[in-house]
């Protein structure tokens, strides 16, 4: 009953913001000002007189993902939103797999985006917080708040470009799934996500802090520091190195999930054959520690790299070649083991809609769960416009996480698989007003093997349902 009210409320609110929004639709009609959504991501429809987009940057052998470029923007902004959601969860408390129990939760949330252009340089930054507010369970209430900011702040010289960059995040379940949460709009942390026009870039999941094994109910701290640096040699080939400490904290200390450290190092070289097309080449060193443990390991990975980039349009890379973890404990000697490791980004924007892809298949710090495994993931994002207002969009990802064998007597650490899909639809009411109908399913299986923290991960199923209700005021210009 209670989320119905609470529908129904944010139902109202939405046709009278939409009376409001199709007196400001007429003015702006009249003005010639209006454009469609997809116009405003994709730089504008063939023929269309929409800006030009600005080509992406970044380097081939780095941390981040390539985009399809960004928006050009002439002058410093910041742009705050606000959205109130109501969602009704199925297991709030992942407490099994066919486990049902109904929560309605309340969830207010608050962004802020600030972009500051310099003659040389262009600082990003993107904030979203919020919480879950449950109606008949406060004990969930108080573990249920999220933050997350990103910023990235790239400074060009003649020769070359050097680019800092952070991504904080405190969460109440794993990352990849609660980054595609449809009824709230989707945040940074999903693997998705084709960052149109926005400027910041997406950290390749491969160099972030795992976060792909779901552990509902015990909120995760999660940051990657990074600092990138690119200088062309030639007016085709260039060097990159890159450094990045992140680490992966649990504020619950009853929880028994596992903190970790970790610190990644990369070289590369890079080589333009064409205005589009780039080989190279790049190495790549990590460690990874774990807090009060005398487990550790290190990754060694040597990549062939390929790229391609074509702005507004396509957005390609792929890394693969070997991978050596040596893995080392002060109960015994250290163990190597041969991987091939690999990942690559996809996304592509045609007639209207916008495709994103990530797939990749590496060793990471175990998501706090198991003390190093591999990981391989893929995850998609589409979206694209139904009619002038309505917008869909569809997210799907997937993991599978392989423990690592800590000791000969271990045996073998069970392998965690964990699938998300979310659908929403997103219906703008004006220039500042937007309603939105989402639904998303998470499902983890576990198989048997030993369980090596307190705090087990398990077999589960989670669906929420909810609506959300957004206002976007008009950008403050600075």
């Amino acid at each position: 009953m209670r989320i119905l009210r609470s529908a129904l409320v944010l139902t109202l609110l939405a046709l009278v913001a939409g009376q409001v929004a199709y007196a400001q639709d007429d003015s702006a009609s009249q003005s010639g000002s209006s454009s469609t959504p997809a116009q405003s991501v994709t730089g504008g429809s063939e023929g269309s007189s929409a800006p030009q987009m600005q080509p992406d940057t970044q380097p081939l052998a780095g941390a981040y993902l390539f985009t399809l470029g960004s928006l050009p923007e002439m002058h410093s902004f910041l742009q705050p939103v606000l959205t109130l959601g109501e969602v009704a969860e199925t297991n709030p408390e992942a407490a099994g797999a066919y486990t049902t129990q109904f929560e309605a939760v309340t969830v207010p949330t608050g962004g802020l985006t600030l972009k500051a252009l310099g003659e040389r340089n262009e600082f990003g930054l993107s904030y979203v917080g919020g919480g879950f507010i449950y109606d008949n369970n406060t004990a969930l209430t108080k573990d249920s708040d999220f933050q997350e900011l990103s910023l990235m702040d790239s400074v060009k010289f003649r020769r070359g470009m050097l680019t800092l960059g952070d991504s904080f995040s405190y969460l109440p379940e794993a990352g990849s799934g609660f980054g595609a949460l449809g009824v709230l709009g989707g945040f940074g942390s999903g693997l998705g996500g084709l960052n149109f026009g926005s400027g910041m870039g997406q950290i390749n999941p491969a160099f972030a802090p795992n976060e792909s094994i779901l552990t509902t109910g015990y909120g995760a701290y999660s940051n990657a520091a990074i600092a990138e640096a690119e200088y062309e040699l030639t007016a085709h080939t260039s060097i990159s190195a890159m450094g990045e400490y992140g680490t992966l904290q649990f504020g619950n200390t009853s929880s028994g999930l596992i903190d970790g450290n970790q610190i990644v190092g990369l070289v590369g070289l890079n080589h333009m054959l064409t205005a589009r097309d780039t080989i190279g080449v790049m190495y790549d060193y990590g460690s990874f520690g774990y807090v009060g443990s005398h487990l550790s390991f290190n990754s060694q990975t040597l990549d062939l790299t390929y790229g391609r980039k074509i702005t507004g349009r396509l957005a390609f890379q792929a890394y693969g070649g070997p991978e050596l973890v040596t893995q080392r404990s002060a109960a015994g000697p250290s163990v190597n083991r041969t991987y091939f490791s690999g990942s690559g980004g996809f996304s592509y924007a045609w007639r209207q809609n916008a495709l994103s892809i990530f797939v990749g298949r590496y060793s990471s710090g175990g998501a706090g769960v198991v003390y190093g495994s591999e990981v391989t993931t893929f995850s998609g994002s589409w979206n694209r416009p139904l009619t002038r207002r309505l917008i869909m969009n569809a997210d799907l990802g997937y993991s599978r996480n392989s423990g690592f064998v800590t000791s000969a007597s271990s045996g073998t650490p069970p392998h965690y698989g964990y699938w998300f899909g979310n659908l929403d639809l997103n219906r703008t009411l004006g220039r500042h007003f937007s309603f939105r109908l989402g639904y998303e399913y998470q499902r983890q299986t576990v198989s048997s093997g030993p369980c090596v923290t307190q705090a087990c991960a398990t077999d589960l199923t989670n669906q929420i349902f909810g609506i959300s209700f957004t206002f976007t005021p008009r950008p403050v210009a600075l």
